[in-house]
C-alpha cells in the first residue's frame, strides 16, 4: 500500500472551503457543516489533514472531551470526512485506509484523549483497531457499536408500498390521527415548540438545561435560514397547535432531529402521522435517506424500526492514552 508522504493537520479557519469539502465528502453530513457546529458556542477545532495542497480528510475535535460521551448534544457522525475517491473497490478502499492511517498518527501525537463519532459509510474501521497494534502502550482506540434507523426510498416503488411496510400499529395509529383531522404544515412558531417540548420531559420528570434549550433554537434558526431544515407543526380543529417535528435536509438524505407532542393528545396517534407526514415529504422531494436518528434503547428503538426503518450501525471510537 502507498504510504502518504507528509502528511500534517492544520485548522481550517474558512468556513466556505470547509463546507465545500464536507458537501464533497462521502462522508459529509449536516452534523459537521460550519452552521450546524457554531450553534454550540463551544470550542470547537475543525482541522484538515493535508498532503501538499491537497485536502485527505477532516476531523472535528471537541474540547474538553468527557470518556465515552458524545460531547455535543443533538449530534452524530461529526467525526472524520474523508476526500472524494475515484477508482476500482480496492483502490478506492486502500486510499482510504491510508488517509485514515495518516490522520490517527497525527491526530494521537496532538491529542492525547479525543472521541469521534463515525458516519455509517464508514463501514471498515480497520485502521482504527490496528493504530499502536504492536505498541499498545501508545493508546489504542476503544469502540463502541450504535445503531440509527434508515428508511431507503429505493426499497418502494411508491408511497403506498412504503405504508405497506409499517407495522401494524403504526397503521393504527395513523388511522386513529386521521379522525381528528390535525391540519399538518410548516411553521415558524419556535416558541411554541419549545413550550411542548418542555411539557413532554416535565411528564416524565426530566428538567431540560437552559444551555441545551439554546442550542435546539440556535439549530432549528440556523437550519431553517439555510433552507436545510423545516419545522412541522400538527394543529387540531379549534387550531390549537398539539405537536411538533423538526426535519433537516442535506444532500440525499433527510434526518428526524426533535419531536415533541402535547402529553395530552400522545393517545391521538398524532406523533405516527406527524412523522409519517415529514417521509413523505422527504420522499416527494427525491431523498434516496430518511434517518430516524438513534435506536439505541429498546422503546425508541422499537418505535423507529416498526416504520420500516433498516438498523444501520456506526462507531464510537474513543482514543485515551
Amino acid at each position: 500500500m502507498k504510504e502518504i508522504l507528509s502528511p500534517y493537520l492544520i485548522e481550517c479557519k474558512s468556513n466556505k472551503t470547509w463546507d465545500a469539502f464536507i458537501k464533497e465528502s462521502p462522508d459529509g453530513n449536516i452534523y459537521s457543516i460550519s452552521d450546524y457546529l457554531e450553534s454550540y458556542n463551544e470550542k470547537i477545532s475543525k482541522l484538515f489533514l493535508k498532503e501538499g495542497n491537497q485536502i485527505l480528510a477532516s476531523v472535528i475535535i471537541i474540547s474538553p472531551v468527557e470518556r465515552s460521551i458524545n460531547p455535543l448534544a443533538f449530534s452524530s457522525f461529526q467525526g472524520v470526512c474523508i476526500r472524494s475517491i475515484e477508482g476500482k473497490k480496492h483502490s478506492v478502499m486502500t486510499k482510504r485506509m491510508n488517509i485514515i492511517k495518516a490522520l490517527l498518527e497525527k491526530l494521537t501525537e496532538k491529542y492525547s484523549n479525543h472521541f469521534l463519532s463515525l458516519n455509517p459509510t464508514f463501514n471498515d474501521i480497520r485502521p482504527f483497531q490496528w493504530h499502536n497494534f504492536h505498541q499498545a502502550q501508545k493508546g489504542k482506540y476503544s469502540i463502541s457499536i450504535k445503531y440509527t434507523g434508515v428508511i431507503d426510498f429505493n426499497d418502494f416503488a411508491n408511497f403506498d408500498k412504503y405504508i405497506e411496510e409499517i407495522s401494524y400499529r403504526r397503521k393504527s395509529d395513523l388511522k386513529k390521527s386521521k379522525k381528528f383531522n390535525f391540519n399538518i404544515d410548516e411553521s415558524k412558531n419556535l416558541e411554541k415548540f419549545v413550550e411542548i417540548y418542555l411539557k413532554v420531559f416535565e411528564r416524565q420528570s426530566i428538567k431540560i438545561k437552559q444551555k441545551d434549550l439554546k442550542i435546539i433554537k440556535n439549530i432549528i434558526n440556523k437550519l431553517t435560514n439555510l433552507n436545510l431544515g423545516k419545522l412541522y407543526s400538527a394543529s387540531d380543529f379549534k387550531n390549537q397547535i398539539v405537536g411538533f417535528n423538526f426535519i433537516m435536509n442535506y444532500k440525499n438524505t433527510s434526518s428526524y432531529l426533535f419531536g415533541a407532542i402535547d402529553p395530552e393528545f400522545r393517545s391521538t396517534g398524532i406523533g405516527t402521522e406527524l412523522l409519517i407526514n415529514s417521509i413523505e415529504q422527504s420522499y416527494n422531494s427525491s431523498k434516496r435517506y430518511f434517518d430516524l436518528v438513534g435506536i439505541n434503547s429498546p422503546a425508541r428503538g422499537d418505535f423507529k424500526t416498526s416504520l420500516a426503518a433498516n438498523p444501520k450501525i456506526y462507531f464510537n471510537v474513543n482514543f485515551d492514552l
